[in-house]
């Protein structure tokens, strides 16, 4: 398990490469999908920090901390971690990257609102559980 931060650098990273804009939003929305996919995936965590049910969606307070000096421009550097990913989470993350790079943050943060969903069954300013999230995605990933 790695700490969302490394995850959240692999895809400032991956967006740095291929020239495209990420936001603060943007990113917070995408590491949410990256945990839900990789719970309903392999059972497991991919990054051990808590995901909170703000106002506005999903949200990863120490991610927040780290980039919202951005507000919602481009997040132009990645902070300093020394956590290596492992070959097969840069493929699990690539996946997840290029499934949701083309949607904009906006769009993002409405499909994280969805009816019914982790953020909408929690609390505001309550921490939406892993639990909670892997039977989400896990239900999704088997309806498909």
């Amino acid at each position: 398990m790695y700490s969302a931060l490394t995850i959240a650098n692999k895809i400032i990273e991956l967006s740095q490469n291929e020239g495209r804009v990420i936001t603060h939003l943007k990113l917070q929305k995408i590491l949410y999908f990256s945990q839900g996919w990789y719970l309903a995936l392999t059972g497991n965590p991919l990054f051990s920090d808590e995901i909170v049910a703000f106002k506005y969606g999903p949200v990863i307070k120490s991610i927040y901390e780290i980039f919202r000096i951005f507000g919602s421009k481009n997040i132009t550097k990645i902070a300093e971690s020394t956590e290596q990913v492992e070959n097969k989470d840069n493929e699990f993350i690539n996946k997840i990257w290029n499934l949701y790079k083309n949607h904009d943050a906006i769009s993002l943060s409405n499909i994280s609102h969805i009816k019914n969903g982790p953020w909408d069954v929690t609390n505001i300013n309550d921490i939406i559980t892993t639990d909670i999230i892997q039977n989400y995605f896990t239900g999704k990933l088997n309806a498909n």
